[in-house]
């Protein structure tokens, strides 16, 4: 293999009988000097609030899901409907969100078929009694794995097919709550400084299981523990960034983004390495990949133990066939299947984090010559979306 000379932040430990390797080097999530990572002394790590100080945040002081929903005076429902009267760009933005699908989606109606005890994981992908058709009456024995079910009589189905709709962060006490209050409105209106406070996503974005020696769900944590926090960047700066439109009728202004704007591409630099320009067909020829979490400030991929994405590279000629075995690796985090759910391996890209993947391959002397590209991708394992694709131009000789 050539000699690499690229400082390491993150490396993983993997090998298979393609002739590849991954190595793990070690995990520096806060280097403050980029470009010499390597010399760094390691950072004391940061432990995150607890589960218990951020799932009941500000807005959720009673858990979820709520079940208090007073109807402010002048609203005539709850639903994002009611909304989109007046805030209509910001409504049509949710409607294409991961927020808007968060019960519909086919990713959680699968997840949740195949899941044992759903009851969790309708707490924020419904967060208001409303849309639930049951309600926990009690858990047999306190073990929140066997909750006891009753017809919710305030059960709206209207409400239930919004998953985290307008009233979950909004409508507090029949109020609308906003980054700032107004006297123009036609209902009842309160400023609210925890709308664009990080705590407010932790709600649902940072959860243990019982027992569990580790965050099931650590996105706030790994957020907390990054350098984002640190310099003051916050959820909403990424996720729900200010944009100009029309922020209620008649009031054309900047406003937060209600899309919930996802984009690996701008999460991850794809940094490929490759000997030669030129691949003699018949010869061994090396390759690496560096990849880079430059742009999210969490851990890539973040969310629950078992979501992988899949890195995979692969020359290709101008007809797109593939011409050797490809590079494979996952980046996911696996944990113990019973109690304390320990970690087992987390082979995930930590914010400003990277990861060197080298691979050995031959083209065989059978296959075309001309001009080529070393294909990369990185792929959802979950419903197979390609997140990230890079080419870069090679020749086959």
């Amino acid at each position: 293999m050539f000699p690499l000379r690229w400082p390491l932040i993150l490396t993983a430990a993997l090998f298979t009988a393609g002739g590849w390797a991954a190595r793990r080097g070690r995990n520096a999530e806060t280097p403050e000097a980029p470009e010499a990572p390597a010399a760094e002394p390691e950072p004391t790590p940061v432990p995150a609030p607890s589960p218990e100080e951020v799932h009941q945040g500000p807005l959720f002081p009673d858990g979820l899901p709520m079940t208090e929903l007073t109807l402010p005076d002048g609203l005539a429902n709850p639903t994002s409907q009611g909304c989109a009267a007046c805030h209509g760009d910001i409504q049509h933005h949710w409607q294409g969100s991961a927020h808007a699908q968060g019960w519909a989606g086919d990713a959680y109606q699968l997840a949740v078929r195949d899941a044992s005890e759903p009851t969790t994981c309708q707490g924020c992908h419904l967060p208001l009694l409303a849309q639930h058709p049951l309600q926990v009456v009690h858990h047999s024995d306190g073990d929140p794995s066997s909750p006891q079910h009753a017809a919710n009589s305030g059960w709206s189905p209207s409400l239930q097919r919004e998953g985290v709709t307008c009233a979950s962060c909004h409508l507090r006490e029949g109020t609308i709550l906003g980054p700032r209050g107004s006297t123009a409105a036609p209902h009842p209106t309160a400023a609210s400084a925890e709308l664009s406070s990080p705590a407010l996503c932790a709600a649902c974005h940072q959860l243990s299981w019982p027992d569990s020696e580790l965050a099931w769900y650590d996105t706030y944590g790994e957020w907390y523990r990054s350098p984002y926090r640190e310099a003051g960047v916050s959820c909403q700066d990424c996720h729900m960034p200010q944009q100009a439109g029309t922020v209620s009728t008649g009031r054309f202004a900047a406003h937060a983004s209600h899309a919930m704007a996802v984009d690996a591409h701008r999460a991850v630099s794809v940094l490929a390495h490759i000997a030669s320009p030129e691949i003699s067909r018949g010869e061994p020829f090396d390759f690496a990949l560096r990849i880079q979490n430059t742009g999210s400030g969490h851990a890539f991929p973040t969310g629950q133990p078992g979501k992988a994405y899949l890195v995979r590279a692969v020359v290709v000629d101008a007809e797109g066939e593939e011409l050797h075995e490809p590079l494979e690796h996952r980046l996911e985090r696996t944990v113990s299947p019973e109690p304390p759910y320990a970690l087992v391996a987390d082979e995930r890209i930590p914010a400003r984090g990277e990861l060197m993947l080298e691979h050995q391959a031959t083209i065989s002397q059978k296959k075309p010559a001309g001009p080529s590209s070393l294909q990369v991708t990185i792929v959802a394992e979950q419903g197979g979306a390609v997140l990230v694709e890079r080419s870069f131009p090679v020749s086959v000789i």
